[in-house]
Parts: structure tokens; sequence; C-alpha cells
């Protein structure tokens, strides 16, 4: 993005098919998601860009990388497209890759229904842009010694959850012998969005040792 202004200072990072032969670009409406749509002879990707507030982020510091991160995703819409990227990083900054193994995302057209369906349609647009991928060993690797067999434990879940079933994790909150479980109808795998007072309340419970 610094590239636009003075690519030698501030650096660069593109993502593009080998030959483009139609680019559209928009930003989402009621958002700062910026929305590239490159056409190659043989598919049609899409690119997002989002400045992503980075966890625990204080707002009233001075320093941007501080706040917020710059986040890119592309997806291909159509057909099969070969993609050039460049990253030249600036600043200090250090360009770093996965350490190999299959990155697993959720499909962005899709991401509203299948993860956050319970949250406004401008929230779930923002999360289906920033989603962080799981590898594809994460979900076959042993665990190691389960956590909750010694440290006490308590479940919330939304009973239209559709990437773990509701019915997986009322086992899940049995066999660690849950002191307390909070099943909300209606919410999705992010329920703790919509739902961010009832996820207190119950670690607040859990913080003071407290059950039902």
């Amino acid at each position: 993005m610094c590239g636009l202004l003075d690519r030698v200072r501030g650096g660069r990072f593109a993502v593009a098919p080998d030959e483009v032969v139609e680019a559209r670009q928009r930003y989402e409406p009621d958002t700062a998601l910026l929305v590239t749509e490159l056409r190659s002879p043989t598919g049609l990707v899409r690119v997002t860009d989002a400045l992503a507030l980075r966890p625990g982020a204080d707002l009233s510091d001075d320093t941007p990388s501080e706040r917020a991160e710059p986040v890119r995703s592309a997806v291909v819409l159509d057909g099969q497209v070969n993609l050039q990227i460049e990253l030249e990083p600036r600043g200090g900054a250090t360009a770093r890759t996965g350490a190999g193994g299959t990155d697993l995302y959720i499909r962005q057209d899709r991401y509203p229904a299948q993860f956050a369906a319970d949250s406004s349609p401008a929230e779930a647009a923002v999360l289906a842009v920033t989603q962080r991928p799981i590898t594809e060993s994460a979900l076959t690797e042993p665990s190691g010694e389960p956590a909750w067999k010694t440290i006490p434990s308590w479940f919330l879940f939304g009973t239209e959850d559709k990437n773990i079933p509701a019915a997986a994790q009322r086992f899940m909150a049995e066999r660690a012998g849950s002191r307390r479980t909070v099943e909300l109808q209606g919410g999705s795998h992010a329920v703790a969005i919509p739902e961010a007072a009832a996820v207190v309340d119950l670690i607040r419970e859990a913080a003071t040792g407290g059950a039902a």
C-alpha cells in the first residue's frame, strides 16, 4: 500500500495474475474494505485489502503499526488463475512464509452463513476478509494431554454452530465436567461477538470459581 506513494521507501506488496485483461476496483458499502477484481485469460480473482485492529490495540497510540495491521486476501472466483506475488518490506519489517502444509480458509462469500450468521453483515464481512487460516494438520494431529482433565471448565456455545455441531460441544462439556454450560439459541461459531455480555458473565463466574 505504501508503494502507491513511494516504492523505494514504502516497499511493495503486489498480488496479481500473470496476465491481466480486465480490472475493477471498489469499496464495500459502509466499510473500508477495498475490493479489486482481476480477470486473466483463464479466470477471475478477487483481492481484498483491509486494515485490521490488533487484538487489545490501544486506539490512542500514535504509532499506526501498533494499532492495526494491513490484511490482504486473494480468492479465485472463477476458473484457474496463476498469481504472481511480490513482497518487498521496508522500515525494518521482514517477510515470513509458512512452514509448509495446507492452509484452510472459509470462502468469503460463504463466511457469514457458515461462521457468523448472527453477526451484522458489516461485521461478518470484516471477519471474512481478516480471517486467519488454519493449517490442515491442526485438525488431525494429536493434541497432547488435554487441559480439561486438570483445569475446571465452563462452556458457552451457539446452538446453530456450523463448524462444531452443538451435539459435539455438549459431549465435550459433559466429558470435561463443565461447571456450567450455556447454550445460546441461534448462536453461530462466532456467537461471542453478538453475545459478548453473556461471555463476560461466564468469564467472571469462572474467575471467581463460581458454579451453578
